[in-house]
């Protein structure tokens, strides 16, 4: 896939117009299996089952734009620091950092952030089912080793599950977060931005693109992610374009 990817964009591929198909699929297939992970795989017909093509959807916005940032950031490598062309050889090799960066180690990171998003999500769904009995959530203490100091004055808080703060504050609002939570009939011990820590003026701020609830939009990341927000000029329409033309060919297939 690499070497074929690496030819087309080498070839005059439209950088700027169009998504590189291989790109795309690669992430959205890793990003679809993770999600599928995290929530589930509910049949037809169970109400969770369009919750999961929404997560899937929005899976495939994010890789459109994802792709489009890696194809124009492999084309600034075609021509070397004289603004020569480079051989296809050259370029190949001066490609791998950047295939790597974007197809592995970045992957990796997106992957696990996506089961655990999936996972919160299909928690949420389950609480709303039980809001009757237990109407509250309670926050627990991160599992890690090394606990990062800004959730610490979460532990133990008691909201109300209809509470908004929850839309911005979650477990996995930051990136490596093992905090959880639990449904609960105790009783509300803070509400809204009530300040957690009256002796603290810290605030958490959620990692750029896990900055809303995923059960609440559907989607594990937001238009606030670096490949959305550090787009080339280009992309939205491209995506936009690609989207459409791939819904369309789906629905041939139908």
């Amino acid at each position: 896939m690499q070497k074929k990817v690496l030819r087309r964009i080498y070839e005059q591929f439209d950088i700027e117009g169009d998504i590189d198909p291989d790109l795309f699929s690669f992430t959205k297939k890793e990003l679809d299996k993770a999600v599928e992970e995290g929530f589930g795989q509910p049949k037809w017909g169970d109400p969770n089952y369009e919750f999961l093509q929404e997560l899937k959807y929005n899976n495939a916005v994010f890789a459109a734009f994802k792709t489009h940032r890696q194809q124009n950031d492999l084309a600034a490598l075609l021509v070397d620091d004289e603004g020569k062309q480079r051989p296809f050889s050259d370029f190949q090799k001066a490609s791998e950092p950047v295939i790597g960066s974007y197809n592995s180690t970045w992957l990796k990171t997106e992957h696990d952030t996506a089961v655990k998003s999936a996972r919160t999500a299909a928690r949420f769904k389950e609480f709303e089912k039980d809001q009757d009995l237990y109407p509250n959530l309670k926050w627990l203490k991160s599992r890690a080793v090394n606990p990062r100091d800004s959730h610490k004055p979460y532990n133990n808080n008691v909201r109300s599950l209809r509470d908004s703060w929850w839309k911005n504050h979650y477990p996995g609002c930051v990136y490596g977060c093992q905090c959880d939570v639990k449904n609960t009939d105790e009783p509300v011990t803070h509400r809204g931005d009530t300040p957690v820590n009256f002796l603290s003026r810290e605030t958490t701020q959620a990692s750029p693109g896990l900055d809303l609830n995923p059960a609440m939009t559907g989607s594990v990341f937001t238009e606030h992610h670096p490949y959305i927000q550090e787009c080339y000029p280009s992309a939205h329409k491209a995506v936009a374009n690609f989207l459409k033309n791939l819904m369309k060919k789906d629905g041939n297939k139908s």
